[in-house]
């Protein structure tokens, strides 16, 4: 089994999630954290992902 993580903007995690399912990768799990920068409020997810080898 191998197990990976992506994290980032939400709109690029969505993207490279489509992606990954395709290609047989499963999710895990996915949080999204809301915190305060200089720029005003941010968000970044994180999502967890495993795919069984043979």
């Amino acid at each position: 089994m191998e197990v990976k993580h992506i994290s980032g903007d939400p709109l690029y995690i969505e993207q490279q999630l489509q992606i990954l399912l395709t290609d047989g990768w499963e999710i895990i799990d996915v949080a999204t954290n809301v915190y305060q920068s200089s720029g005003g409020l941010r968000t970044e997810t994180t999502a967890y992902l495993k795919k069984t080898t043979a």
